[in-house]
């Protein structure tokens, strides 16, 4: 959270990430969102008054920070660390599969486009139902090496986590922590 120019600024970790924004009053204000496939997170300590700060990563893109202009409701890139390759070489899918009690559990897949590598291809997986930690995409040089030698990255959303609030969460804790393994399992 971060008050600015009067305003509350909240950053959102759902599956729908964003920033969202209300006046003193509760009126709801304007929406920052995150481009697809990726996590936006408000930088606390970095606001002057008249803009905040906030930066957003994927998979393929370190973290980026931009500067939004509270008078001008407009975001513009503050800073970006370059890469070897461009973020347009990473394809993302979001999709679905089924546990196994039926339940459908999201799942996000990043590979690199056009990759000379042979099927089958490698999968790296990763996650965590635990604690209602959230997982999302988020930059890894390791997981950027691995794409560029043919892997796919895997990040399903297992129950326990808390990508979809408490009874996401509840889900897979105490007596249902089953669920969790064997959402990854599944996955």
């Amino acid at each position: 959270i971060v008050v600015a120019a009067n305003k509350a600024f909240v950053s959102y970790s759902s599956q729908d990430h964003c920033i969202r924004c209300w006046d003193l009053l509760g009126q709801e204000g304007p929406r920052i969102n995150a481009p697809a496939g990726r996590t936006i997170h408000l930088l606390a300590g970095a606001c002057d008054g008249s803009s905040i700060f906030y930066s957003y990563e994927s998979f393929a893109q370190p973290p980026a920070v931009f500067e939004y202009d509270l008078a001008a409701n407009r975001s513009k890139l503050w800073h970006r660390r370059a890469l070897g390759f461009t973020t347009d070489e990473i394809a993302l899918r979001q999709t679905k599969y089924s546990s196994h009690d039926g339940t459908s559990v999201p799942i996000t897949l990043a590979v690199k486009r056009h990759s000379e590598i042979a099927p089958p291809y490698p999968v790296v997986m990763t996650s965590c139902g635990g604690f209602g930690a959230s997982t999302a995409p988020q930059f890894s040089a390791l997981a950027s090496i691995l794409m560029e030698h043919g892997a796919t990255i895997a990040l399903p959303h297992i129950r326990g986590g808390g990508e979809f609030g408490k009874p996401w969460h509840d889900a897979g804790r105490g007596r249902n922590r089953r669920n969790t393994f064997e959402d990854f399992i599944a996955a």
